[in-house]
């Protein structure tokens, strides 16, 4: 069926407002996504300086005015810590060693 060009008009004129509708949702979808992109960015930039500037200089202040309490804290904890990382590595290797892993181990030794 050859439409005439004054039927195309017709159907061209019937579909301009909602052709011009989508197009205007898409545009202000848009445009409301780079927005909400550039609020983000700002707003993170802004934050980071406001942190660098303001905030870290007086926790640098805290940490250095700490500094030896901190470090006598390291040398307290350091054993704890030591021994807390050693029973957890042998808890982990005697479960690596039961059952089907051990077999494994052994398997792959002696094959």
């Amino acid at each position: 069926m050859k439409l005439s060009t004054e039927q195309i008009n017709s159907l061209l004129d019937e579909a301009k407002p909602a052709l011009l509708d989508s197009l205007k949702n898409d545009i202000l979808s848009s445009v409301s996504w780079q927005l909400n992109d550039a609020v983000k960015n700002i707003l993170r930039d802004e934050i980071t300086k406001w942190m660098s500037e303001e905030i870290m200089p007086e926790i640098m202040k805290e940490l250095i005015s700490s500094k030896e309490s901190l470090i006598s804290l390291g040398v307290e904890f350091a054993p704890n810590m030591v021994k807390a990382i050693s029973e957890s590595m042998t808890d982990k290797m005697k479960e690596n060693l039961d059952g089907y892993n051990r077999s494994k181990i052994f398997k792959a030794l002696f094959d």
